[in-house]
This record gives structure tokens, C-alpha cells and sequence, in this order.
């Protein structure tokens, strides 16, 4: 996008982009924290090998893009490797889902952005399944939390889960996508009051001390999902919150 938006890149650029690649493809099976650096050890996380998948993907399409010169067949093989090993080690065949982490039985709401990165197709039957199986354990009404505690899963942190924001909007971005507009627009609905809790009057200051003052990205989030939904209404195609 930066390419693309701000600035063609030029040879400096794209030579520390070539030893960034390089690097994915050397350590893409590495466990780590994950995107929400948890602190209950180091797993396999599918965000993390799905996000090595953009990685290389996304510099394969520049290099084709720009005629840079890179190393495309390593990073093809890598890359489709990458992606048969999502679709085999993390797809549970009895859940019908797509897993936290290798070895686990448990969802994690940052598989939302499987088809808004283009890894997986929004209509494909297992997203789908995957889509649903969030929404009976992760979904709260409009709100929705990262992951639960449940299942032998922790995070190392004391207390409890709360709903995530970005999290809720990844997931009407999916709803969208997918053509369920009716569904998509009851989560915005709900959403997008938490806009007013950083406007609180002080005698509700201590009432509204759970809520956490949406971020600036989130704020953004909130008018692009909208704009999305009716752009789809009327059969408009509209770039969605997720810029990669």
C-alpha cells in the first residue's frame, strides 16, 4: 500500500524488504506469543503463520508488480507451504473450524481476518463454519472477545476476558464480505455508541470506567465498516479496515 499510496519504494527499500522475507521463510515455524502476546507460552498461532503467508505474499506481488529482483521461486515454494500448513494442521475436522493454535481446541477471534487479508475466500465452506463456530463462542451480542479461558488456553494474566473493539469490527467486515448485510448491520449499531464513552458527562465518569476510550484506528474502523455496508447495499466495491 505504501507502494502504491505514498511512495514507490526504491532500491534501499526493497533490499531491506528482500532480507525481511528472507528471514520469514527461514523462521515461519517458530512459535511465539502471538498477536495478543499472551503470556502462557509459546505456541504455533494461526494468526502468526498467516500473517508469515501475507508476508511473503504480499512481497511476491510487488516484486512481480515493480520487476524487482528476488529470490521468486523460494518464495512461492515457501508461501504455498505455508498456506497448505494452515489448511492441514490448524483446520480441527471435528469442530469444522480453524484452531487458536496447533494442538489446541480452542477459537480465537483473530482468525476474522483470514478473509480480509484473502487468505481464505469469505463464502468458502470452511470459513464459513469457522464464522459460525466464533459467533456461538466468541460473539456477545454486538461485542466480541479475543479468545475465552477455557479448554486448557491461558494468556498467564489474572482475571477475566473482556470484548475486544477491533475484534467487533473485524467481524462485521466479515459478515459484509460475505453478502450477510442484514446481520453485518446490527453489530455496527451496537459498536458504534462506544464512540460517546470518552464524552461522558463526570458524574458518570465512575459508571463508565470499564470502558476503554476507542483508539484512533478503532474510531476509523467504525466509519469504514459503515461505509463498507452501504457502499455493498448498492453494489459498490469499497476497500475494507484492513490495509495490508
Amino acid at each position: 500500500m505504501y507502494d502504491k499510496y505514498g511512495s514507490p519504494i526504491g532500491y534501499d527499500a526493497w533490499t531491506n524488504v528482500v532480507r525481511l522475507i528472507e528471514w520469514v521463510c527461514a523462521n515461519w515455524q517458530q512459535p511465539d506469543e502471538g498477536i495478543w502476546e499472551v503470556r502462557g507460552g509459546r505456541q504455533e498461532f494461526l494468526y502468526s503463520r498467516v500473517m508469515c503467508w501475507v508476508a511473503i505474499d504480499r512481497a511476491i506481488r510487488l516484486a512481480n508488480k515493480r520487476s524487482f529482483p528476488a529470490p521468486l521461486a523460494r518464495w512461492h515454494e515457501t508461501r504455498d507451504t505455508i498456506y497448505q500448513d494452515v489448511f492441514t494442521r490448524f483446520w480441527d475436522p471435528t469442530r469444522r473450524a480453524f484452531i487458536q493454535h496447533v494442538g489446541a481446541t480452542t477459537l480465537d477471534a483473530a482468525a476474522l481476518l483470514m478473509p480480509l487479508v484473502r487468505f481464505v475466500s469469505p463464502t468458502d465452506p470452511r470459513w464459513i463454519s469457522t464464522l459460525r463456530a466464533i459467533e456461538r463462542e466468541l460473539v456477545s451480542d454486538s461485542l466480541v472477545y479475543r479468545y475465552r479461558l477455557t479448554g486448557g488456553f491461558s494468556d498467564g494474566l489474572t482475571g477475566e476476558e473482556g470484548t475486544f473493539s477491533m475484534c467487533s469490527f473485524w467481524y462485521v467486515e466479515c459478515l459484509s464480505r460475505m453478502g450477510d448485510l442484514h446481520k453485518a448491520r446490527f453489530p455496527v449499531i451496537g459498536i458504534a455508541p462506544a464512540e460517546r464513552a470518552e464524552t461522558f458527562r463526570a458524574a458518570w465518569r465512575e459508571a463508565a470506567a470499564s470502558f476503554r476510550p476507542l483508539t484512533a484506528s478503532e474510531r476509523r474502523a467504525i466509519r469504514e465498516t459503515r461505509v463498507r455496508i452501504v457502499g455493498a447495499r448498492h453494489g459498490e466495491t469499497i476497500g475494507g479496515i484492513v490495509g495490508v
